[in-house]
């Protein structure tokens, strides 16, 4: 065979090959993104459903230990104990599916460090929701009552800022999982605009 026609025989088919890797990583690229895109949405929108329903009633008390119920000083001290438990954390059916919801999507579709400090905020809200109707820091207007603001060094200040606290560090970290995900998203967005400009992948900034 003419060595002109074989050289173009080979060089055809080396371009038909790179063609061909080049649709299929273009393809396998878009697959990609398309499925990050999909967690980070259905991840989202359970983050905010997670803030939407972050109060007490959704929290996980363990109730107090034996050791710590007898070491309490007083009959009140126990009564506190036990009330934290069953009247502040979740106490109808309603609350209790709904944890039962968001614990099982957040262990499909959120981080195990949400996870953690989802459980730690509700704990220390449900500690707060205690505090003010146990200790009377709540004032009625009209058929509503509203928790007065804390006694500056007082127990009531203690609990809120705790569970403002336990609050912010779970916003802090869904904020930085949300946009941290949306960044991966865009490079791979740009992946593909490489790719539709005909421009080598490896040129593209990662």
């Amino acid at each position: 065979m003419d060595a002109t026609v074989t050289g173009a025989l080979v060089g055809g088919g080396l371009a038909l090959t790179g063609s061909l890797g080049t649709a299929w990583l273009q393809a396998r690229n878009q697959r990609e993104a398309a499925r990050e895109q999909e967690v980070w949405q259905r991840r989202a929108a359970l983050y905010l459903k997670v803030m939407e329903h972050l109060h007490g009633g959704v929290s996980f008390p363990d109730g107090p230990s034996w050791e710590e119920y007898q070491q309490a000083g007083s009959l009140q001290e126990r009564q506190e104990l036990l009330l934290n438990v069953h009247l502040y954390g979740p106490s109808t059916p309603d609350q209790l599916r709904l944890r039962g919801r968001l614990e099982d999507e957040l262990a499909v579709f959120g981080s195990a460090r949400v996870q953690e400090l989802w459980r730690a905020a509700t704990s220390a809200l449900r500690d707060l929701d205690f505090e003010v109707t146990e200790g009377g820091h709540g004032e009625r207007v009209g058929n509503e009552e509203y928790p007065t603001p804390p006694e500056p060094g007082s127990r009531h200040e203690e609990f809120a800022v705790a569970a403002k606290a336990a609050r912010d560090a779970l916003v802090y970290q869904i904020r930085r999982e949300l946009h941290k995900g949306r960044d991966s998203s865009r490079r791979w967005e740009r992946v593909r605009e490489a790719f539709r400009a005909g421009r080598s992948p490896s040129s593209n900034p990662w």
